[in-house]
């Protein structure tokens, strides 16, 4: 991946650019993992290199304002949400013309005609610049044959290629058997840890930022403007009322933020740490909620749907950094709230059954063996709530115990230390828990389950901070006075408030 201005931007970047939003989120991520080096970073930002400055803040700031962008690589995973898209058009030379996605940064408009000036299509920008066959900046390009052939300095570079080439496996061949052994002996083991978080219902880390952001920067001077503008900052606000944009970070966003992440190198392993956050059920990031799954835990939201994204984006990091290295040891953590605990339990499941399970299926995809040995070191989880409806399967209550398909059993043989912060205050018949328990109340030996003051949210967290709730604490009583007020209106004609 590359961050540019839009002045560096190629035809061929415009497709593979992330959407702002998202973007911002991945180049903090990136920068943290150091994938950017400073002296990228302050060549981006035009600074000195006796700036002082915090580059990844800046970065990141100057990516979600549309002044710098995100391009994937021709080998990456393609963006989430890019800003273009192709759209069919039969009667256009190419066939179709691309098309923002949604409104695009003042900066992108100019590439985006000389892109489809250049008439690139799909198959071109998979292909590349450099790829024989690839589409042309030009409209027409030329087919002379003199064109066609290859150029005296291209022959010679060819040449001087080949020859390396089979000098370097002739010096390679040259190497005993013995010296091979020994090399092979001191790669260091490949050992991977993942930190999984999967977050409640209609709770979202990236759509709680992204309403903060849009407040701060409309209400920010609503102090200065006088009353109007306040009241048209608490309407704003009120329109996201309830959803996961008003909900605060919960307990998971947080952890997922301090968990490590990076590569560690020690003489004889080298270690690769990955946070996986998952977005809670009923939710999708920069979209409006799903309500049918928040209700029903299940659907293109749904529990079921965490752990696959989960495990997607596990594959993806460990077939981006890992490639034909052996796994000598993978170890989980997971750490979850509500519906996003059932999540992690469903995982934990899958994660046992080995090379069999779902994860192990979709490691095999990307040709990753299955680890030699398989650790959930430790499952956190705050307050599990499945509360599963099936209508397909006859299951028309969120409380009772049926939560097919979803797999909650927990075996104690698969997981190091289980800790289950529970609600002792929460209204069960709408919040039923699923507790870590055996039948018979007892725990295993390596199971805590911990019950603490307060209800559902105030376990997990996710209350909004700025929302002000009005609670009567009292009986209301009209005064002596009120009452003679009310009689005086009543007698002279003005109508009584009561």
């Amino acid at each position: 991946m590359q961050l540019k201005r839009s002045m560096d931007l190629t035809p061929y970047d415009i497709p593979r650019i992330e959407c702002p939003f998202l973007a911002a989120f991945e180049t903090r991520a990136r920068i943290h993992a150091g994938q950017f080096s400073d002296q990228e970073l302050r060549q981006l930002l035009r600074l000195q290199p006796y700036d002082r400055a915090d580059l990844c803040e800046l970065a990141a700031n100057l990516v979600y304002t549309g002044e710098a962008f995100l391009v994937h690589g021709p080998l990456d995973e393609d963006p989430l949400s890019p800003v273009v898209a192709w759209l069919t058009n039969p009667q256009l030379p190419q066939g179709g013309e691309w098309q923002p996605t949604s409104p695009l940064p003042f900066s992108l408009d100019d590439p985006l005609q000389d892109l489809n000036a250049a008439q690139l299509t799909p198959q071109d920008i998979k292909r590349g610049p450099f790829f024989p066959g690839s589409g042309s900046p030009s409209p027409h390009p030329s087919t002379d044959s003199d064109e066609s052939q290859p150029h005296p300095m291209q022959q010679a570079s060819s040449a001087t290629e080949s020859s390396a080439s089979v000098m370097a496996t002739t010096i390679a061949g040259i190497k005993s058997a013995e010296d091979i052994e020994v090399q092979e002996e001191k790669e260091p083991e490949v050992h991977v840890e993942v930190g999984i978080f999967t977050d409640g219902t209609l709770n979202n880390a990236f759509n709680s930022q992204q309403l903060r952001e849009i407040t701060e920067r409309q209400c920010s001077k609503a102090l200065e403007n006088g009353a109007a503008s306040i009241d048209e900052c608490e309407q704003l606000i009120a329109l996201r009322a309830d959803t996961s944009y008003s909900n605060a970070p919960t307990n998971i966003a947080k952890l997922w933020n301090v968990y490590p992440e990076g590569i560690e190198d020690t003489h004889d392993r080298r270690i690769y740490r990955y946070p996986v956050y998952v977005p809670g059920v009923g939710t999708k990031n920069g979209e409006d909620d799903r309500l049918l799954d928040a209700v029903t835990g299940l659907g293109q939201t749904g529990v079921i749907t965490q752990v696959n994204k989960v495990f997607e984006e596990l594959k993806r990091l460990l077939s981006m950094d890992i490639k034909n290295q052996k796994i000598k040891r993978l170890t989980v953590d997971l750490f979850e709230f509500s519906r996003g605990a059932a999540a992690a339990r469903h995982a934990s499941h899958e994660i046992s059954k080995g090379s069999e399970g779902l994860l192990g299926k979709m490691l095999k995809e990307q040709k990753i063996s299955w680890p030699d040995d398989v650790q959930i070191r430790f499952l956190g989880i705050f307050d599990t709530v499945a509360g599963i409806i099936n209508v397909q399967s006859g299951d028309f209550f969120a409380h009772n115990e049926r939560n097919d398909p979803v797999k909650l059993h927990v075996d104690s043989r698969n997981v190091g230390r289980v800790l289950h912060i529970t609600a002792s205050d929460e209204k069960r018949k709408n919040f039923a828990l699923n507790s870590i328990r055996n039948s018979d109340g007892t725990l295993p030996g390596n199971f805590k389950e911990l019950a603490l003051p307060g209800a559902h949210s105030d376990i997990g967290g996710g209350y909004a901070e700025e929302s002000i709730e009005d609670v009567q604490l009292t009986p209301e009583y009209q005064s002596p006075q009120t009452i003679i007020s009310g009689r005086n209106r009543q007698r002279s004609g003005i109508p009584s408030r009561s």
